[in-house]
Order: C-alpha cells, then structure tokens, then sequence
C-alpha cells in the first residue's frame, strides 16, 4: 500500500476478515465478538424467513444494488417494502435512548449523529436526553430525506446544554 502523507501511520486502519455469518456476534481473528457496526442490530441477518424472502427477491429482481433512484428509478419492492415500514410504530422514545446510551458506553469516541427522525421518536424532551445522554453532534435544518427543524431551535438546544458548535467541513 501506498503512504498517505501527512497522516500518521498509527492512524492506517486494516482489513479484518470476518470468518462467519453477519449478526450481532461475529468470528473475527478466530474469536467471537459483539460487532456493534454490522447493521444487524435487530439480530434479523441469519433468521431464516429473512434468509429466504432475501433469496426469493434475488431470484425475482436479481443481485445487483442498481443505482440511485434518483438516477435509475425506484424499484416496486423497495416502494412496497418502505411503505410496510411506514405503517409501524415508531420506537419507543425510553427504547431509542437506551440505544443510545449503549452506543456510547460501548463506543465512548465514535461520533454519533442525530438526524431524521428525531423529532418522531424522541420529540423535544428525548431529543434534550439523547444530547446529555450520549450524542454527540447533529444535523440541523432539512435532513437528507426528511424535513427537519428550524436549525436555531438545534442550535438553541446546544447553547443551552453548553455544546460547541462546529461545521462539519470544519471539523474533517
């Protein structure tokens, strides 16, 4: 691999090769460990009904991701999927912030992100408990797929629980 300059070394991350299924726990380097980034928060990747409705579509759609729909077009299954998913009850406002809690007991350096949503499953109240709670930054104003709130109600609720303020292209 070529040298990055200007960056140290100790910061080079490597790839780690995953030995078994995706799902809470994994085997990596011949040991089983919680991988909190695997996508499979719900334990869903190894059900077998997931399995095989997973199966099923490859053999109806196919196997490729396709591009964006905004360039390419919306897929009937992923229009009839979002629509179930629409029909459920959010989480739990007390469920969403013990999520987050753990998240950062178990990650205390990642930065963790509200964004869209927010206002749905935490309301002002959960939103207030998720930044003391353990969030860590947010997005203010329109998020990327949902109309979000004016952006100095954020960074009114920032200055009040005495959080800096940063542009992300600042931070990076």
């Amino acid at each position: 691999m070529r040298p990055l300059p200007d960056i140290d070394p100790a910061l080079h991350r490597q790839l780690r090769t995953i030995e078994s299924a995706q799902g809470p726990t994994v085997t990596l380097d011949g040991r089983e460990v919680l991988l909190l980034c695997s996508n499979d928060y719900l334990g869903l990747a190894g059900d077998q009904r997931v399995r095989d409705a997973a199966a099923r579509a490859a053999q109806d759609w196919g196997a490729g991701a396709g591009a964006s729909p905004l360039v390419s077009g919306h897929m009937g299954i992923h229009r009839e999927l979002e629509q179930r998913l629409a029909e459920l009850e959010p989480v739990p406002a007390q469920d969403a912030l013990r999520t987050i809690a753990a998240f950062r007991l178990a990650l205390p350096r990642t930065i963790l992100r509200f964004a869209g949503g927010r206002e749905l499953t935490l309301g002002d109240l959960g939103a207030r408990q998720g930044m003391v709670g353990g969030i860590n930054a947010v997005i203010v104003g329109n998020y990327l797929t949902t109309l979000g709130r004016d952006p100095q109600e954020d960074l009114d609720l920032l200055a009040e629980l005495s959080m800096p303020v940063k542009e992300l292209s600042k931070t990076l």
